[in-house]
């Protein structure tokens, strides 16, 4: 089974396609958005969304959920982000699921105040990479997508000894 995981972001939208069999980073990148109006990202990350949802065929789209930020309207700028990002997995028939921070961390470290550096490094182990992309959107998005995965693998455990 495959995951999409996604770490939005105004200027920059980290995404990553994972197998679940084997736990084997597929793809990975950065939408990069620095100098357009703002309706305009909207429309761009949905077409590229949508792209990469038509190449990979995902069963579940993972999406982490913004920091809430001090600035308001930055704040409902990463809810459209999310909205737009949520309404195009929907329209492709891919189940959608949102994570915070905390439960991303907490998933793939173990501790959910984890920083940036402990969760890449356990995204390499997780998945035997003796490498990454350095930007840390690549890496949260990759972190996003064993979140939702191991979640799944969880549930399922829970679910046979029920």
């Amino acid at each position: 089974m495959i995951v999409i995981g996604i770490d939005p972001g105004i200027n920059t939208t980290g995404y990553s396609v994972v197998e679940e069999e084997g736990l084997k980073l597929i793809h990975c990148g950065i939408w990069h958005l620095e100098n357009e109006p703002f309706p305009l990202k909207l429309f761009i990350l949905s077409h590229k969304l949508r792209d990469t949802l038509i190449t990979f065929h995902p069963k579940t789209l993972a999406i982490e959920e913004p920091f809430h930020s001090q600035n308001p309207r930055l704040t409902l700028e990463m809810g459209k982000i999310v909205g737009v990002l949520t309404l195009v997995g929907m329209e492709e028939g891919v189940e959608v699921e949102v994570y915070s921070p905390l439960k991303v961390k907490e998933a793939v470290t173990g501790y959910g105040r984890a920083e940036k550096k402990q969760v890449r490094e356990m995204v390499k182990r997780l998945l035997k990479l003796t490498s990454l992309p350095k930007e840390f959107d690549v890496t949260d998005a990759v972190s996003v997508a064993l979140c939702s995965i191991l979640h799944r693998q969880w549930r399922e455990k829970v679910d046979r000894i029920s």
